[in-house]
């Protein structure tokens, strides 16, 4: 299985999607900012992950 994350970075959270392509695999969550609390939850399909998306748009005005 090949598997992309998108990860919409906030200050104090990330908000982690998972996906195949064609549904997600890990279901869209929100997580507080702490590395191995989100390496924890994907660690079983960052094997499979192909891509990684970040979207932060810090001071954007």
């Amino acid at each position: 299985m090949r598997c992309y994350m998108w990860v919409d970075l906030h200050a104090q959270n990330s908000v982690v999607v998972v996906s195949d392509g064609t549904e997600s695999v890990l279901p869209q969550r929100r997580f507080y900012n702490d590395r191995s609390l989100i390496l924890t939850v994907t660690e079983r399909y960052l094997a499979a992950v192909q891509g990684i998306a970040v979207e932060s748009t810090h001071n954007w005005y």
